[in-house]
C-alpha cells in the first residue's frame, strides 16, 4: 500500500489506496505474472483485496462533498486557464499578420511566435494534466 507522507492529505491518500487496490486487483485477475497456486488461495487474496477496496471506497463516500469541491475548483482552473491559451493564440495570430504585413521583421517574428508557442504548450500541459486529474476525481 502507498506511504502516507505528512502532506498528504486523507482523500489523496485514500485515492492512492484505491488505485493500489485496482491495480493488484487487475494483475491478480489476469494471473500474468502471478504463480500458480490453489484457486483458494487466489479466491482468499482477491476477496481480502476487494474487501480493503471497498473500505477505501466507503471512507471516500464520506468526502463526498469535498470531492466535489475539488472537480469545481480544478475545472474552474482548466477553464480560465483554456480562457488564457485562447488570449496567447489570438496575440500568435496578431503577431503573424503583422509580420506577414511587413511591421515585424523575420527576427522579431520568430522570437515571438517563439515565446508564445513555448507558453501556449506549457499551458495546454497544464490543462491536460487539470482535466486527467478531474477525470480521476470524477472516477471515485
Amino acid at each position: 500500500m502507498s506511504k502516507s507522507t505528512p502532506e498528504t492529505n486523507p482523500i489523496e491518500r485514500l485515492l492512492q489506496d484505491r488505485a493500489q487496490f485496482v491495480s493488484w486487483l487487475t494483475r491478480l485477475n489476469s494471473a500474468e505474472g502471478v504463480p500458480t497456486v490453489p484457486e483458494g488461495v487466489r479466491s482468499r487474496v482477491r476477496a481480502d483485496y476487494e474487501r480493503r477496496l471497498e473500505a477505501v471506497l466507503l471512507e471516500l463516500r464520506g468526502h463526498t462533498s469535498a470531492l466535489e469541491e475539488q472537480v469545481a475548483g480544478l475545472t474552474a482552473r482548466a477553464n480560465e486557464l483554456s480562457g488564457k491559451e485562447a488570449e496567447l493564440k489570438e496575440q500568435l495570430s496578431e503577431a503573424e499578420v503583422r509580420h506577414v504585413v511587413g511591421e515585424y521583421d523575420d527576427g522579431k517574428w520568430d522570437g515571438i511566435r517563439s515565446e508564445l508557442t513555448k507558453v501556449i504548450l506549457a499551458l495546454r500541459e497544464e490543462i491536460n494534466n487539470t482535466g486527467n486529474e478531474v477525470t480521476r476525481l470524477n472516477d471515485v
